[in-house]
């Protein structure tokens, strides 16, 4: 395992170096000195053939176009990455890609998981994603996707398109979306109903104060209750859904 925390862009080619000579390594884990600290990786031509584990935390420029190379890669987590160019289709040959994660990670308009890619990707989590507006799930896209969690991406205004088809899909999980992205799953007349109902689980999480609380229960519960404008209690802590969503 390699774990540096503090870069900076001057560290780029030298760190690169380092990675490029260390034919076992199997876990990454590289943090630049701020979240807009540049993360300079492109000198890798290369890489360790046997890394499972990525986790970047930095600005980069773009992905580095080494990591779709990776045929062992299971987990990748891009953390205040900014990248302006969609990062699916270059992650799309990753055979082995089980776990993947996007904090603002991404700063594009749209997410396209195409047709017969992503076969393996059983956690996928998108956070702060401030400017996407749309995603979309092909059919024969995801097809082990058990967990999805999608929060405070604030332009994301409707369920996104596909999840129907995801028939391994164990858990939704949404953190802060807007009070009409909620509404539009409602049992009785919800626009996008159609598309979660067939989802074990739905989670949803809303800032109560300094507190972060986590109500879970199946969305036919949860949206009569915003629709009535009742309280939802849990934890022995109440909050009325239909001011807070």
């Amino acid at each position: 395992m390699l774990g540096i925390s503090n870069i900076t862009a001057e560290h780029g080619k030298a760190l690169c170096a380092s990675i490029k000579s260390m034919d076992h390594l199997k876990i990454l884990a590289l943090s630049s000195i701020s979240e807009d600290g540049i993360l300079n990786l492109q000198s890798i031509s290369s890489p360790p053939q046997f890394l499972e584990h990525i986790i970047l935390r930095g600005r980069l420029e773009e992905l580095p176009n080494w990591i779709p190379k990776l045929q062992n890669l299971v987990t990748l987590g891009l953390y205040f990455s900014g990248l302006e160019e969609d990062p699916l289709k270059h992650l799309l040959p990753l055979p082995n890609l089980t776990n993947l994660f996007l904090n603002q990670g991404y700063d594009g308009e749209e997410l396209h998981f195409e047709e017969g890619g992503f076969r393996k990707l059983k956690k996928l989590t998108l956070k702060k994603l401030d400017r996407l507006k749309m995603m979309k799930i092909d059919k024969g896209a995801l097809p082990l996707l058990e967990q999805l969690e999608i929060g405070q991406c604030p332009k994301l205004k409707e369920v996104p398109s596909g999840i129907q088809h995801l028939e391994n899909l164990k858990t939704l999980d949404f953190s802060e979306v807007p009070r009409n992205f909620l509404l539009g799953m409602q049992p009785d007349g919800g626009k996008d109903y159609w598309i979660v109902k067939k989802v074990p689980t739905i989670r949803f999480r809303y800032r109560l104060k300094e507190n972060d609380i986590k109500y879970t229960s199946s969305v036919t519960q949860i949206c009569r209750s915003v629709c009535k404008g009742e309280s939802w209690r849990t934890n022995g802590h109440a909050v009325s859904m239909k001011d807070k969503v």
